[in-house]
């Protein structure tokens, strides 16, 4: 539902329901939970999206750990996360006037 909001551009009824959505994941799978990654991206790319790039950048980087750690650094759902995050880092970063991205990352 909160992406058919987002989509529709009725942010105001969107962020809630991302946040609802995590704080559900947050207590019933657990903190390291793919699902709770999932969540996590989620309302991140809503932030991006909004260009509120301070509240997307630790849902980004929690995403990330927990899919580095389960299911794995090889895994696709990682690569995906990889992805998004170097997306918003390149966003962020030509935002705030910076012109390399972490190592970690490559450039883009």
């Amino acid at each position: 539902m909160a992406e058919l909001y987002q989509t529709k551009r009725e942010y105001s009824k969107a962020e809630p329901l991302f946040q609802r959505a995590l704080a559900i994941r947050e207590k019933a799978p657990g903190p390291d939970h793919a699902d709770l990654a999932s969540s996590l991206n989620n309302l991140a790319v809503f932030y991006h999206y909004m260009a509120e790039y301070a509240k997307a950048e630790p849902h980004f980087q929690r995403a990330l750990a927990i899919r580095e750690k389960a299911p794995g650094p090889d895994h696709p759902d990682t690569a995906s996360s990889l992805t998004i995050w170097r997306s918003f880092t390149a966003a962020w970063s030509l935002r705030q006037g910076r012109a390399a991205l972490p190592a970690r990352f490559g450039n883009p």
